[in-house]
C-alpha cells in the first residue's frame, strides 16, 4: 500500500497518486473511503482513455457491493459527460479514472462530491488514514459484472442544445483532441453539422507521440508551434488543444501567440451562470467560446487582446544547440531510449563504430548540423524537460532514509558511497571497459543515480582504451588499439579550490607520480577518472599508467592499482569528500586500506590497529574464483613500488607484504583478493552459488550472497520497452513505484512476437550488411555472447561438429547460431580457442549458419541480447560467478539455454527455458535443441508463431524483470551490506 501522506497529491483539481502505480489494493480502500466522506446509496465512475484502466474500476466496485451501495459503470468517457452523468441520473458522487499528466508518471483519481465538488486533498488523506478495510485476495480473480449504463446521447443532445451558433459566420476552428476520449465527442457534433458556418475541424494529433497525455501548458511553447502550423496549413483562424480527459484546454491564434488561458477561463466564469460545470472549463467552457466567436461578442481580436504578453518566439540555432550539447554533458540520455535523442540518427546504424558523439557530430559542419538540430527541436527541448526533471524530483532513497531504522542512511547524503573499480562499461564509445565487471560497475552507478543513493565513483581514463577486435587470416585474434583524446569527450576537469587543476600525487618505483582527474556525469552520480597521460609526469612511462585496460604487464597493474587505490583516495580528500564507506568492487582497488590507515597513522595510532580502523568501512566484492581474475604480485614488485609508503605508514614493507600473502592460492604471493577479503568490514559474492564456492576455496571467510543484476533502461530494446510501458504501466522501470510484473502476461502474443521480429531482423540486417553475410530473418537464432574464456565453454556447439551438421541440414528448421566475444589479452588460451573455433567454423558448410563474429563490443551486445531467439549459456558448474548477459537476454523475451551455474542456479527453468546437465553435456545440449527446442519453435499453430513459445517469452520477462534488476541488487547491498556497517 502507498504512503499516502507522500503519495497522494492534489495538483489544480485532481486528486490522486503521486508518485505511485495505480493498484487494485489501492482503489479498494480509496474506494471505501469515499464512501465514506460522501455519504449516498447510488455513485457513477468512468475513465478517460485506456483500457487497461477498467480492473481499478472493478476494485471500486467490489467495495461498493461490500459497502452495500450501488455503482454503475458509463465507461470511457469526458470528464463534462460524467459529471452530466452524475446530475443526470441522480447520483450522490461520481469517481473518475484519469491517464492525464502533469509531469512525469503523475496519474490521478478526481472524486467528486453531490455538488460537483472536487473533494480536497486534506479529506482524502485523513478519511484514507482512518478507512480500515481488508483487502480482499481474491479479487483480481473475481469474475463479476459491472453495472454499465450510459448517458452519452442524453450528453451529445444537451450540447446540440448548447450550441445556439450564428450560422452565418465565416470562420474556421481547428480543435486538436490528441488521442483523447474528447475526440469521439466533437467528431460525433462536427459528423452532425451541427456548428453550420462556424467551420470545425477536429484533429486527433498529440503534440508529441513520445510523451501523449501531457496537460496542455502554456509553458510548452511546442504545443503553439504544433496548433499554429495546423491552423496555417488548413487555413484555419483559432485553434483549441484540449488536455486527455477534455477538463481543460489552451487558446492559440493563427499566429502562433499562446492565447492567456486564465483569462479565457476569467471571461468564461464572468458567464458562468450560463456555462453548466463551468469550474472545470472543459467541452461546455470551449462551446460558449465558441458560442461568443460566432455571435461576434467576443471576437477574434478581443481574444488576442487577452493573450499573454510573452509572443512564441522561433529558437535559434544557438538555443538548440546549447541544449543539446547540455543534455549530451550528461550520459542519462544514454539510458533513456524511449527518448530518442537525435543523436542516434546522426549516428549510424554500424555497431562496430566507436567514436565519441563530438567526433561524428563535428563532421556534419556547422550548417548541416543547425538542420538537424531544428528538426528536431522539440525532442531535444522536451528531453532537456524530463532530464531536469529526472534530477531535481524526489527518489527512492528519500523515502528509504524515513523507514524506522534506516534513518542512519541520510548521512550518505552529505557523506557519500565511495565506490572504486578498474573499469566502467558506460557507452560504446568510451572503451574503459573489458568485459561484465565493467558493465556491472556502468549499472551500479546509473541505479544508484535512478534510485537517488549518494555515490561517487572512481575509476582510471585509459587514452588507449580496451583493444578492438578483428580475426587474422589464420582466425586468431587481432588486437588493435585506438586513441582516446580526453577532449572529445563529455568530461569536465577537475579543478582544486583555487580554480587550478586538481594534481593528485602517488608514488611509483619510490618517485611521485602525478595524477589529473576527469569528471564524467552519470545521472546524478560523479565518476572521476585518473590519467596520468600529461606534461606534469616527465617520464614516458608514468604516462603510459593509465594507457590501456589490461593491456601491459604486472608491474603496469601495479602502478595502475596503486593510482586507483591510494590515489583516488587521495583526490576524494583533495575535494572535501568524507564518504560514509568504500566499496572495493573487486581487488584492483585494494590498496585503498593503506591509504585509508594512513589517514588514522597521522592521528599517532599504529599501524596494525589503523589498519583494522580503515576496515570498518570497508566493503569488498569477489567477482570470479577464476585464479587467472585474481591479481597476485610477487614480493619483488610489491617491494619495488610500495617500499616508498613505509616510512608514512610507520611500518616494514614486510608488514605491507603480509597484507595480502596467501600461501595457498596465491602460493605464497600477494593476492588482492586476500587483501580484499582481509581487509573490508564484509565481504560478498555475487551469487548464491558463487558465495557457496567461495567458501570451499576461502572457508575461513563468509562472503554474503547478493546476485548481480542488470539495469533494464539500459538493457531492454525500445520496442519491449514501449510493450511494458503499455502493459505493465510507464512507472514499471522507476525504483520508486511498487510493480505488479505479473501483468507482463496482459502482452498480446501478436504485439510481443511483433516487438521480438523487429529486434531479430535489425540483429540480422545489421550482421548481413556489415560483413556481407546472408543470414536468414526466419532461421530459429541461438546467440552466445560474452568474454571468450574456456571455463566459459564458447565452443560446446562445435564439439561436435557431425552433429552440428544434423541439425543445421534440417531444410524445413533452419538454424543459425551466432557466438561472439574477446578473449583477454594475456588469456593464450581463450585466443587459442578463438583460432580453432574460427578454422573449424572456415568450412562452406557453416557459412551463414555458424558465425564466429568480429568485433564484439557494447552495441553489438546490445543487438544481440534482444534480436536472438535463443540464448546460449555454457559455462562449468561453479566456475561462473554470476554472470548477467542471460538477465539481459530473458528482460527481453529471449528464451535461456543453459547450464546451471552463477544465477541460472537459482531458477526454475520450466516454462522458461532449458537445462544443459553436467552429465554428457554435449549431447544432452544437441538431442534437447533437435528434440525439443526446435520442434517447438517451428510448431506454428496459428501460422505464424507458437503460442507455447511466446507464453515462455513473457514468463522470461516476467521472472528476470522482478527478481534480476539492478534495482533489486541495490537493496539488497543497502539492506546486507552497507546498513550493518553503518550501524556498527
Amino acid at each position: 500500500m502507498p504512503n499516502n501522506t507522500d503519495e497522494l497529491f492534489n495538483e489544480g483539481e485532481i486528486v490522486g497518486l503521486y508518485p505511485h502505480q495505480l493498484n487494485s489494493e489501492f482503489c479498494y480502500k480509496l474506494a471505501h473511503t469515499f464512501f465514506n466522506l460522501v455519504p449516498g446509496a447510488k455513485y457513477v465512475i468512468g475513465y478517460s482513455l485506456k483500457d487497461w484502466s477498467k480492473y481499478l474500476v472493478e476494485a471500486f466496485d467490489y467495495a461498493a457491493r461490500d459497502k452495500g451501495v450501488k455503482l454503475e459503470f458509463i465507461g470511457q468517457a469526458t470528464l463534462d459527460e460524467l459529471l452530466f452523468s452524475k446530475d443526470s441520473g441522480w447520483y450522490d458522487g461520481a469517481i473518475y479514472l484519469t491517464t492525464e499528466r502533469f509531469g512525469r508518471n503523475k496519474q490521478g483519481i478526481k472524486l467528486y462530491d453531490k455538488e460537483n465538488k472536487a473533494l480536497s486533498i486534506d479529506e482524502v488523506k485523513n478519511g484514507f488514514d482512518i478507512t480500515q478495510v481488508d483487502y480482499p485476495s481474491d479479487l483480481i480473480n473475481n469474475q463479476h459484472q459491472l453495472t454499465k449504463v450510459s448517458y452519452r446521447s442524453k450528453f451529445i443532445e444537451k450540447l446540440y442544445t448548447e450550441i445556439e451558433l450564428n450560422r452565418t459566420i465565416d470562420f474556421k476552428v481547428i480543435i486538436d483532441c490528441a488521442n483523447g476520449v474528447t475526440g469521439n465527442v466533437f467528431d460525433t457534433l462536427n459528423n452532425d453539422n451541427v456548428f453550420g458556418d462556424l467551420e470545425v475541424e477536429v484533429l486527433h494529433i498529440e503534440a508529441n507521440e513520445r510523451y501523449p497525455h501531457y496537460l496542455p501548458d502554456l509553458a510548452d511553447e511546442h504545443l503553439a508551434k504544433v496548433m499554429k502550423n495546423e491552423l496555417i496549413s488548413n487555413n484555419g483562424d483559432i485553434g483549441f488543444i484540449l488536455n486527455s480527459d477534455g477538463s481543460k484546454f489552451i487558446v492559440v491564434d493563427n499566429t502562433g501567440l499562446d492565447l492567456n488561458l486564465e483569462e479565457v477561463a476569467r471571461y468564461i466564469d464572468s458567464r458562468g451562470e450560463q456555462i453548466e460545470h463551468s469550474n472545470h472549463y472543459g467541452i461546455w467552457g470551449l462551446i460558449n467560446v465558441l458560442k461568443d466567436l460566432s455571435y461576434n461578442e467576443f471576437s477574434l481580436s478581443k481574444i488576442t487582446n487577452l493573450a499573454s504578453s510573452i509572443n512564441y518566439q522561433e529558437q535559434t540555432s544557438e538555443d538548440i544547440k546549447s541544449k543539446f550539447d547540455y543534455l549530451l554533458d550528461n550520459l542519462w540520455y544514454t539510458w533513456n531510449p524511449h527518448f530518442v535523442l537525435p543523436i542516434i540518427d546522426m549516428y549510424g546504424d554500424g555497431w562496430r563504430k566507436n567514436s565519441p558523439p563530438s567526433e561524428f557530430i563535428a563532421q556534419y559542419g556547422s550548417k548541416k548540423l543547425d538542420e538537424i538540430l531544428n528538426e528536431k527541436a522539440f525532442e531535444i527541448e522536451q528531453n532537456v524537460r524530463l532530464f531536469k526533471e529526472y534530477a531535481d524530483s524526489q527518489k527512492w532513497f528519500d523515502n528509504y532514509c524515513r523507514e524506522p531504522g534506516r534513518e542512519c542512511f541520510s548521512d550518505f547524503k552529505n557523506n557519500p558511497i565511495a565506490y572504486f573499480c578498474l573499469e566502467y562499461g558506460l557507452v560504446d564509445w568510451l572503451q574503459i571497459y573489458s568485459g561484465g565487471l565493467g558493465v556491472l560497475a556502468g549499472d551500479f552507478l546509473k541505479v544508484a543515480s535512478d534510485m537517488g543513493v549518494p555515490m561517487v565513483a572512481v575509476g582510471i581514463f585509459y587514452h588507449e582504451g580496451y583493444f578492438h577486435q578483428d580475426f587474422a587470416e589464420d582466425g586468431g585474434q587481432v588486437e588493435r588499439y585506438i586513441h582516446q583524446d580526453a577532449d572529445d569527450y563529455p568530461f569536465e576537469l577537475v579543478l582544486d579550490e583555487e580554480g587550478k587543476q586538481l594534481d593528485v600525487m602517488v608514488e611509483v618505483d619510490g618517485r611521485e607520480v602525478f595524477a589529473r582527474a576527469w569528471k564524467l556525469k552519470v545521472g546524478n552520480v560523479d565518476l572521476y577518472l585518473l590519467d596520468t597521460n600529461y606534461d606534469k609526469n616527465s617520464l614516458w612511462e608514468d604516462k603510459k599508467i593509465t594507457a590501456h585496460l589490461y593491456g601491459g604487464d604486472q608491474d603496469t597493474r601495479v602502478r595502475q592499482e596503486i593510482l586507483l587505490g591510494i590515489g583516488g583516495a587521495r583526490m576524494l580528500k583533495e575535494l572535501g569528500l568524507n564518504p560514509s564507506l568504500w566499496h572495493m568492487n573487486e581487488g584492483h582497488s585494494g590498496f585503498l586500506v593503506l591509504e585509508l590507515a594512513k589517514n588514522y597513522i597521522d592521528q599517532g595510532i599504529e599501524f596494525k590497529e589503523a589498519i583494522g580502523m580503515a576496515s570498518s568501512k570497508l566493503v569488498f566484492t569477489n567477482h570470479t574464483l577464476k585464479q587467472a581474475g585474481n591479481d597476485i604480485f610477487p614480493f619483488v614488485l610489491i617491494e619495488e613500488h610500495l617500499s616508498s609508503y613505509t616510512d608514512d605508514l610507520n611500518t616494514d614493507i614486510n608488514s605491507i607484504f603480509e597484507l595480502g600473502k596467501e600461501e595457498i592460492y596465491a602460493q605464497g604471493k600477494f593476492s588482492m583478493t586476500m587483501m580484499g577479503l582481509r581487509h573490508a568490514k564484509i565481504s560478498n559474492a555475487v551469487s548464491l552459488l558463487h558465495g557457496k564456492a567461495a567458501k570451499r576455496i576461502w572457508p575461513e571467510y563468509d562472503l554474503v550472497p547478493v546476485t548481480n543484476g542488470v539495469h533494464m533502461p539500459t538493457w531492454v530494446s525500445p520496442e519491449i520497452h514501449e510493450l511494458l510501458d503499455r502493459y505493465v504501466g510507464e512507472n514499471w522501470h522507476y525504483p520508486e513505484f511498487d510493480v505488479d510484473y505479473t501483468r507482463v502476461q496482459n502482452i498480446p502474443d501478436q504485439e510481443l512476437w511483433d516487438a521480438h521480429n523487429i529486434r531479430k531482423h535489425k540483429l540480422i540486417t545489421t550482421l548481413s550488411t556489415e560483413l556481407g553475410l546472408n543470414l536468414d530473418p526466419d532461421a530459429l537464432t541461438i546467440a552466445w555472447s560474452r568474454r571468450l574464456a574456456s571455463y566459459k565453454r564458447p565452443d560446446m556447439i562445435v564439439s561436435d561438429l557431425d552433429r552440428l551438421r544434423q541439425v543445421l541440414s534440417m531444410q524445413d528448421k533452419p538454424l543459425q547460431i551466432l557466438i561472439a566475444g574477446k578473449a583477454h589479452p594475456k588469456d593464450n588460451a581463450g585466443k587459442e580457442l578463438v583460432q580453432r573455433m574460427n578454422q573449424a567454423l572456415s568450412t562452406e558448410e557453416f557459412k551463414n549458419k555458424v558465425i564466429l563474429v568480429p568485433g564484439y563490443n557494447w552495441q553489438l551486445a546490445r543487438r544481440m541480447i534482444s534480436g536472438a531467439d535463443i540464448w546460449l549459456n555454457t559455462p562449468y558448474r561453479f566456475e561462473e560467478a554470476s554472470g548477467t548477459s542471460g538477465m539481459k537476454a530473458a528482460a527481453n523475451g529471449v528464451l535461456q539455454f543453459t547450464t546451471k551455474d552463477g544465477w541460472t542456479d537459482e531458477v526454475d527453468w520450466y516454462e522458461k527455458g532449458w537445462v544443459i546437465p553436467e552429465e554428457d553435456p554435449v549431447k544432452a545440449m544437441f538431442d534437447t535443441l533437435e528434440y525439443q527446442i526446435m520442434p517447438l519453435f517451428f510448431e506454428n499453430l496459428n501460422g505464424e508463431y507458437n503460442e507455447h513459445w511466446v507464453q515462455m517469452m513473457k514468463n522470461c520477462m516476467e521472472l528476470v524483470l522482478k527478481n534480476y534488476s539492478m534495482e533489486r541488487m541495490m537493496k539488497e547491498y543497502l539492506e546486507k551490506i552497507y546498513l550493518p556497517i553503518i550501524t556498527g
